[in-house]
């Protein structure tokens, strides 16, 4: 008997504008923008909330990874991001950073190895005067935001916490994938050479308008539209710190050279400094002074 094909396009374009109102497509343009240069992308990765203890899924994984044979691992980046649509300005709250914010900016990563790493990479690139560009700060660091306008009688569909929920989605994930990282290395399961030395970030991405609102040095308030924000929030119930990133969508492809140059760089000094590196990791996670994986049991 023949398919009943009728009202199949009034269908199709119904189902088209129903994936359009949930972010679906904004989600495949960002994994496709970080594939094209050259990421390994993963869509709907799922983890267990820290905090909750639910299980959740996050929108877009990417990493870009390599192999280092001084190190017999893989070394690399990991961003895991949320992708959101937002018809009310974001607005992140900012205040100036302090002198020591570059020197701690290893501490507020995800995950023991990362940290771990990422202050073995600081040091050494500290003596030639420079720092991974996703860790800087620039004058203000960010330290809250939040979806505005709610009073009006615009559409009330977005939650009031849309923003809040969106940072605090991908710094959950962050510390799962991170926590799942440490585990695997921690555990020595891997066989040598098949061990990953990824540092992990958080990242949301913003299809909207973002807006930074600070008091002026004459305590008045300054409200100013940015493309980019980098915020500490909290990132577990101990209520430690976590560095995340709110990117707009209209600048993706300068933070996705960022990050592919941040990676690029990671590899390289895993690779100068392979066995300093690989010791203190396994100081740090196994307790032992070896500077190579253990055998597989």
């Amino acid at each position: 008997m023949p398919e009943n094909t009728s009202g199949a396009p009034e269908l199709q374009r119904k189902v088209a504008t129903w994936l359009n109102q949930h972010g679906f497509p904004f989600e495949l343009q960002v994994g496709r923008a970080f594939n094209r240069s050259q990421f390994d992308v993963q869509h709907v990765r799922f983890y267990r909330d820290s905090i909750t203890s639910k299980p959740r899924q996050i929108d877009v994984v990417a990493t870009r990874i390599r192999y280092v044979p001084e190190a017999k691992a893989f070394a690399g980046l990991t961003l895991v991001m949320e992708c959101k649509y937002s018809s009310r300005p974001w607005v992140v709250f900012s205040s100036r950073a302090g002198p020591a914010d570059a020197a701690l900016a290893f501490t507020w990563v995800a995950g023991r190895l990362s940290s771990n790493l990422l202050c073995d990479i600081t040091i050494d690139l500290a003596t030639g005067g420079s720092q991974l560009a996703l860790l800087a700060w620039g004058a203000r660091r960010g330290h809250g935001i939040m979806s505005a306008l709610h009073d009006t009688k615009a559409d009330d569909s977005e939650p009031k916490n849309y923003a809040y929920d969106a940072l605090r989605s991908a710094v959950a994930g962050a510390v799962a994938i991170a926590a799942e990282v440490d585990a695997l290395y921690k555990s020595g399961v891997t066989s040598p050479g098949f061990e990953h030395l990824n540092v992990v970030l958080p990242v949301v991405v913003l299809r909207g308008k973002l807006f930074e609102a600070y008091l002026d040095e004459y305590g008045q308030l300054v409200v100013a539209p940015c493309d980019r924000a980098t915020l500490l929030t909290h990132a577990a119930k101990d209520g430690s710190l976590l560095l995340a990133h709110v990117v707009c969508e209209d600048v993706l492809s300068d933070f996705i050279e960022m990050a592919y140059q941040d990676a690029d760089r990671i590899i390289y000094h895993v690779s100068k400094n392979a066995a300093q590196i690989m010791l203190d990791l396994n100081q740090v996670l196994r307790g032992t002074s070896s500077t190579s994986a253990p055998d597989a049991t």
